[in-house]
């Protein structure tokens, strides 16, 4: 017991250290997260609130009644560029945000 609690300190002080991310040895999850597109496709269904976005993306969404990802996904573009309250700045980085979690193939089906 006492040699696994040394491990485990002896692998935490490595990690401390040496400034080795820990996702990177997390092994399968962190892999598969980052790796996998589609992993990150919960994301469209969090409320924007929760999402680490801008607080005037966030204010400009619940004005324009848009209150997850997919709620924006799902509206039609023309639509979407005419509803009061769009802007291309809330539209870029509604873009960027899906383009940094690797998930901007969900609006080429468009």
């Amino acid at each position: 017991m006492v040699a696994y609690a040394m491990r485990g300190c002896l692998f935490i002080l490595y990690c401390g250290l040496f400034a080795v991310p820990l996702k990177r040895i997390s092994g399968y999850r962190a892999f598969f997260m980052e790796k996998n597109p589609s992993a990150n496709i919960y994301l469209i269904n969090l409320p924007i609130d929760e999402l680490p976005l801008s607080e005037t993306f966030k204010l400009r969404s619940r004005l324009m009644d848009f209150f997850t990802l997919q709620d924006i996904i799902a509206q039609d573009h023309a639509m979407l560029f005419e509803r009061e309250g769009y802007n291309e700045k809330w539209y870029f980085e509604f873009v960027d945000f899906l383009k940094r979690k690797d998930i901007l193939f969900l609006l080429s089906g468009k």
